[in-house]
C-alpha cells in the first residue's frame, strides 16, 4: 500500500513538472521564430501580440519583449516584420524631436525613425 501511494505522489509531481515545463516552453510559431532570431536575444522574446496587417498581408506587427546583449530588458517594443523579405523593423522607443542634429548621420537615423513610425500607423493601427 505505501509502495503505490509513493507512486501515486510521484505521478503527480511528475505530472506538474510537465505542465509547469510546458507553459514555460511554449512553442514559437514560425513567425515569431522569424522575429526572434533577428533580436540581440532570440531565446528571450515574449510576445504579447502579433497580427496580420488587413493591407499587407505579408506584414505582421506586434510587440515584443526581450533582453538586449548585456542581458538587461528592452522593455516591450513595437514591431513591424515583412515576411516575405525577412525584414524586422523595431520602433525603439521612438523620441523623435528630441534628437540633436548636428550630424547628417543623427539626420538620417531621425528619418528612418520617422518612416517606421510611419509603416507602423499605416499598416498597423490604421489597418488592424
Amino acid at each position: 500500500m505505501r509502495h503505490s501511494a509513493f507512486r501515486g505522489v510521484v505521478s503527480g509531481v511528475a505530472a506538474v513538472m510537465f505542465l509547469v515545463k510546458t507553459v514555460q516552453a511554449r512553442e514559437l510559431s514560425p513567425i515569431e521564430q522569424a522575429i526572434s532570431k533577428q533580436l540581440s536575444e532570440p531565446n528571450s522574446a515574449h510576445f504579447t501580440q502579433l497580427y496580420r496587417s488587413k493591407v499587407a498581408p505579408k506584414v505582421y506587427c506586434g510587440k515584443v519583449t526581450s533582453k538586449n546583449k548585456s542581458g538587461q530588458d528592452t522593455g516591450e517594443r513595437l514591431f513591424l516584420y515583412d515576411s516575405q523579405f525577412d525584414n524586422l523593423t523595431m520602433l525603439e522607443n521612438p523620441q523623435l524631436f528630441q534628437y540633436d542634429l548636428d550630424t547628417p548621420e543623427k539626420l538620417q537615423s531621425m528619418d528612418r525613425t520617422e518612416a517606421a513610425i510611419k509603416s507602423y500607423i499605416a499598416l498597423c493601427v490604421l489597418n488592424r
